[in-house]
């Protein structure tokens, strides 16, 4: 896509949807800037819309129609993962206030514009979450210019600094509504004011259970919200949750009542109470992770489009088979068999999975088959592998394509590496076959055992050591008795050879024996260290066969290393440039034993 689209619409949301499907591109890698809009009301059937002036919106707020806006925005590719500022708008219960917080954990270093970067802000979420701009508005350029020069100031700042955008009238009710929500507990189910619906909570329904039950308020005059909204004309009311997928909505006398249409699990994702076959919630909180365990959820969905807060908070710890995320996640850690996220994954995450498709990964992951279009500052295991952006990481892989490296990547190959092409500096491939998964915990486990029998051994050669000197003294003194002259002796008084040779004998022999059996010992764990060592050199020898292929041909240098069977490293500068591009990189056994050279093939 070019750099800037012009779109028009009264729902940003759907533009941006819209626009994701036709450039086949994520929607959390758009950003865009308000340029224009165009204030309308609507008559009683909703059919007709006349064309207001901007200037002039609040002499429309006590007519009896719904004011709307339609925008002209300019769509463009995100520069960066984070907003240069956050800003977060919040309002009343009546939803008649309006007010934006600043916060100061993140200023950026450039201020020049400050001023035009927070009022764009508003503006931009504004226009995206449908609040009507201009309707009751303060003057908030003071405010603005104040807020930024503070922010330019060294000195400590508050948490976040606050502006009155909007104050429009509170309705005068005569009598107030009344809204309870269904509430589930081991018991019973029950219509409370304190659902946990409404604190990111879930249970399921059956059909025909009565979710909501909404008393209607009176009013003593219309009043307006700050989306535009008229209430206490005809049947709109502010309930302030609406009936999504699996609720009927019916009017009985003065109330409201929702009523589930089928089985399911209930949610309330972004004020929207829906039913689904599987949990849908719009973020995650430890509660939720609780709800989670309690109810033993093997699928869980994740839907939140709001970039400037983590759908999955930082310090949880997630566990779910199959797991479905549209937004950022924070540091956390998750463990499941089927994850999705689409959206950016916090540096200090941990996430384990069998089968992982995700958008952004700052963080670290251990996956079998793991699919990333952009990994930056992140550490991957993973035995099958495809990356579609790479930049600044660590990398083990049994067999990986990778589209895009940028810089600053340490990449470990156990069989086979595709690139696309590589566009930075200071890159390194390690050909090792042993150095992630299974084929480094059995190469561990093999070194072990060596290490094993060479200290048992050891301690069989000092025993030996002992036993031979214990021979060598048995064979001299059976000598020295053998050369002695016994002719003085009677022999029938004293039988000195049976008494005196013979036990020396037994004795040498004995130690001959049990010498015997110490070299057999110490020949098989010879043997077995053998055995062992031929089967590392067997596995290590794989590494002749990785291969490292370049789709487009390498023009950059970039570093290859190995390790030899004696886990002696090595590392080789390959010099890629236009003159020498590569196609292909592998290993070769060298012409001494156990030396190893780089073959670059450039086609």
């Amino acid at each position: 896509m070019s750099n800037k689209h012009l779109r028009q619409g009264n729902n940003i949301k759907n533009i941006l949807k819209q626009f994701a499907l036709e450039y086949k591109i994520s929607e959390l890698l758009l950003d865009y800037s308000l340029v224009s809009y165009n204030t309308y009301y609507l008559d009683d059937n909703a059919s007709k819309k006349t064309i207001i002036d901007n200037a002039k919106i609040n002499s429309y707020i006590d007519t009896a129609y719904n004011i709307k806006q339609e925008y002209a925005i300019s769509i463009f590719k995100r520069q960066s993962s984070f907003y240069p500022i956050i800003i977060q708008l919040h309002t009343n219960e009546n939803e008649t206030k309006l007010q934006a917080h600043i916060y100061t954990q993140r200023i950026p270093q450039d201020k020049s514009n400050l001023e035009v970067m927070i009022q764009n802000t508003i503006l931009n979420i504004c226009a995206y979450r449908g609040i009507i701009i201009g309707l009751g508005w303060n003057n908030i350029k003071p405010h603005i210019i104040d807020i930024a020069s503070k922010l330019r100031e060294n000195g400590n700042h508050p948490e976040y600094y606050s502006i009155d955008i909007s104050s429009l009238a509170e309705p005068q009710i005569n009598s107030i509504a009344v809204k309870l929500i269904l509430s589930k507990s081991e018991k019973k189910s029950i219509l409370s004011h304190d659902s946990q619906l409404q604190n990111g909570g879930f249970f399921r329904v059956e059909s025909g259970e009565i979710l909501l039950d909404y008393s209607k308020p009176h009013y003593n005059s219309p009043w307006r919200n700050i989306y535009g909204d008229i209430y206490g004309i005809g049947k709109a009311y502010p309930v302030g949750i609406f009936a999504g997928d699996g609720i009927d909505v019916n009017e009985v006398d003065n109330k409201i009542i929702y009523t589930a249409n089928k089985d399911g699990y209930a949610s309330i994702v972004r004020n929207v109470m829906l039913i689904s076959d599987t949990v849908t919630l719009d973020s995650i909180n430890q509660k939720s992770v609780q709800n989670i365990k309690e109810q033993a959820i093997d699928t869980l969905i994740v839907k939140n489009d709001n970039l400037a807060k983590d759908v999955v908070t930082s310090g949880l710890t997630l566990e779910v088979d199959n797991l479905n995320i549209t937004g950022n996640v924070g540091a956390a850690n998750i463990v499941a068999k089927d994850l999705f996220i689409n959206g950016q994954v916090h540096i200090k995450s941990n996430i384990k999975s069998i089968k992982s498709s995700i958008l952004y990964l700052k963080g670290n992951l251990e996956s079998r088959f793991a699919q990333i279009r952009y990994c930056e500052n992140g550490m991957i295991k993973s035995d099958d592998l495809l990356i579609n952006f790479l930049n600044g990481s660590k990398i083990y892989c049994s067999r990986g394509k990778i589209s895009q490296i940028k810089s600053n990547n340490n990449i470990y190959i156990q069989e086979s590496l595709l690139v696309g092409s590589i566009t930075g500096k200071h890159n390194e491939f390690t050909l090792y076959p042993c150095l992630y998964g299974e084929e480094k915990v059995e190469l561990d486990t093999l070194n072990a055992q060596i290490l094993s029998l060479n200290k048992l051994k050891n301690i069989f050669l000092n025993d030996k050591n002992k036993l031979n000197d214990e021979k060598i003294k048995n064979e001299l003194l059976y000598d020295e008795l053998c050369s002695r002259n016994t002719s003085y002796i009677d022999n029938n008084l004293y039988d000195w050879d049976k008494n005196v040779l013979d036990k020396q004998h037994l004795k040498l022999e004995s130690s001959i024996r049990i010498l015997s059996k110490y070299d057999n010992l110490i020949d098989g764990l010879d043997e077995n260290i053998n055995k062992i060592t031929q089967t590392i050199r067997d596995r290590l020898n794989k590494m002749f066969d990785i291969s490292i292929t370049f789709i487009n041909k390498c023009n950059i240098d970039f570093y290859v290393r190995f390790i030899n069977i004696y886990g002696i490293e090595s590392r080789i500068h390959i010099n890629a440039n236009n003159d020498n591009m590569i196609k292909k990189v592998m290993l070769s056994k060298g012409e001494d034993e156990d030396s190893i050279k780089v073959l670059c093939y450039k086609e």
